[in-house]
């Protein structure tokens, strides 16, 4: 009779049927395997490459984000409202200065804290999607307003060479500066802060119309704290929030929605300039 600790060991030196014919899992190294949102890196952890799908630095973006941005917001149209009732020559470029500063102080303390995956990141495609729309969008606000029968508008001087002085001083602040700062606050802090706070309890596609509509909401409203704006005024800002934020959420970037306020506000510029030369 065979002793029975040897036959454990034949047993054991002898390969199974399945292990001599399983077929070993393809290999395919260096090329990373994709899923939703996720990328996986060569240590084997899956990393976030887009911030609509959550992730550990957009998740940082929560209610302290919108306490910064409210804050920001806030002390910034105070000290402007306060230095605009200045009556010195000063006052007008104070005044908007310190609403920027105010934006880009929440901005800044956002960032600060983290940056979501892809938000920030260009691609040339972004350029067709801003310009583009952001004309479409001048156009359907020159419908509304039925400028097929108003006179050119003008920078409010018959004088050209007074014409271009103004143009120079308006293209700055409202073709280069002021589409950066409000699409950096309203369409990446506030738009994304929102989104990703609400998109695990009600979903992505609730989280995201509530998102952008709170975003242009709000970029509406703090036009009408410093100006007077109709219903088609209105209408017009918040379609431009709309698409603005569609935009971002579409793509998961940032410059398209800068680039269609630039181009948006750059349009108007372009036809006053023209209106003004030809009075």
């Amino acid at each position: 009779m065979r002793p029975l600790g040897r036959y454990v060991d034949h047993v054991h030196e002898q390969p199974s049927d399945y292990s001599a014919t399983r077929p070993a899992a393809p290999v395919s190294p260096g090329l990373p395997e994709f899923s939703a949102g996720h990328e996986e890196t060569r240590a084997g952890h899956q990393r976030r490459v887009d911030w609509r799908f959550g992730g550990r630095a957009v998740r940082r973006w929560d209610r302290r984000v919108l306490f910064y941005a409210a804050s920001g917001l806030a002390c910034g149209v105070i000290a402007s409202l306060l230095l605009a009732r200045q009556a010195f020559w000063w006052a007008p470029e104070a005044s908007l200065s310190a609403l920027w500063v105010g934006m880009l102080a929440a901005v800044g303390a956002a960032i600060t804290r983290a940056r979501p995956a892809a938000l920030f990141r260009f691609k040339a495609i972004d350029i067709l999607w801003g310009i583009g729309i952001g004309l479409m969008l001048r156009v359907g606000a020159g419908a509304l307003e039925g400028v097929n029968a108003l006179p050119f508008p003008t920078l409010g001087s018959p004088d050209p060479a007074h014409s271009v002085v103004r143009w120079s001083r308006e293209v700055v602040p409202t073709v280069l500066v002021a589409p950066v700062i409000e699409e950096l606050f309203f369409r990446a802090v506030l738009l994304v802060a929102i989104y990703q706070l609400l998109r695990r309890s009600v979903g992505a596609l609730a989280a995201g119309l509530t998102a952008a509509l709170v975003s242009a909401g709000a970029f509406v409203m703090l036009h009408a704290v410093f100006t007077a704006v109709g219903f088609v005024s209105a209408l017009e800002l918040f379609a431009l929030g709309i698409a603005c934020s569609a935009t971002v959420l579409s793509t998961g970037r940032i410059w398209g929605a800068v680039l269609m306020h630039a181009s948006y506000n750059g349009c108007f510029l372009v036809i006053a300039l023209i209106g003004s030369f030809l009075s």
